[in-house]
């Protein structure tokens, strides 16, 4: 990879079990980034390590399988030795544009992360390519996160919005019910436990423990009342529109929208439920 010093790129990648894509997104990063840390979420059970190691040396096997990709973060972000940190999962990879520009982007020192289209994808096509955004690139003194469950990454600085993509193509249909019947309302029960777990008893890098205290306790009060937190969600989302109001006409958009504001209704759902126990 062409880059100075200060541009360098340390990947991460958190997985588990997931020989049938890890390597579409090893191969899409392998010139772009300056080293790769694969660390895997308890035994693996296929050849997602086998794999994992024809592009680095860089692969963890971790004793303890915790369900919960994000607890691992701030290991692997200590194990990422360069000024800036690729976070992306085994089933997304980036753009043939991404590719080529992601040092580029780095060159602009007014910014600290950034953001990139994140399509959805229904097994088979994709529903639309600019209904959401993720961010997947941070300059890792300027991250701030949390071991918990769905916490996103922060980017104590500016973020730029950029129009290129970050591939996500799944095996399956992310988006239809049955996937959120099988799989969303398991996380949500997943994330209600997280959630009532104390902020001293976590992980924490580079935030503040009374603001974390804080915003704990205010969701949990919200948590009280799920029909509100689902109309909240929604309402929120539609924020995106005054950023682009093309999406008013999206497809995809108001199928986010939707399976957003429900995946917080099935979280504050059983928050509450775990309260009255």
């Amino acid at each position: 990879m062409i880059n100075n010093k200060i541009n360098k790129i340390s990947a991460l990648i958190v997985c588990y079990n997931e020989e049938k894509v890890i390597e579409r997104c090893l191969k899409s990063i392998a010139k772009c980034v300056d080293e790769m840390i694969v660390i895997h979420d308890g035994h693996c059970k296929d050849n997602t390590l086998d794999i994992a190691r024809q592009y680095t040396t860089k692969v963890y096997e971790m004793k303890k399988h915790k369900g919960i990709g994000e607890s691992w973060y701030i290991e692997g972000f200590n194990k990422c030795k360069y000024n800036w940190i690729l976070r992306i999962d085994a089933d997304e990879y980036l753009s043939i544009g991404l590719q080529k520009n992601i040092s580029g982007l780095m060159e602009n020192k007014g910014f600290d992360g950034f953001s990139f289209y994140w399509p959805i994808w229904n097994g088979s096509q994709y529903l639309s390519t600019k209904a959401l955004r993720k961010s997947f690139l941070f300059r890792k003194s300027k991250i701030g996160f949390i071991d918990k469950f769905h916490y996103p990454i922060k980017v104590l600085g500016k973020i730029y919005e950029s129009n290129y993509i970050v591939e996500h193509k799944p095996l399956y249909d992310n988006w239809s019910k049955e996937t959120f019947d099988k799989k969303q309302k398991v996380w949500a029960k997943l994330q209600a436990k997280d959630h009532l777990v104390p902020i001293k008893d976590r992980e924490i890098l580079n935030l503040t423990y009374n603001k974390l205290k804080k915003e704990q306790e205010f969701k949990t009060k919200l948590y009280n009342f799920p029909l509100l937190i689902f109309f909240i969600t929604y309402v929120l989302y539609f924020k995106n529109i005054l950023k682009n109001p093309i999406l008013l006409f999206d497809r995809g958009f108001w199928l986010v929208a939707k399976h957003q504001a429900m995946y917080s209704y099935e979280v504050a759902k059983e928050v509450k439920r775990l309260l009255k126990k």
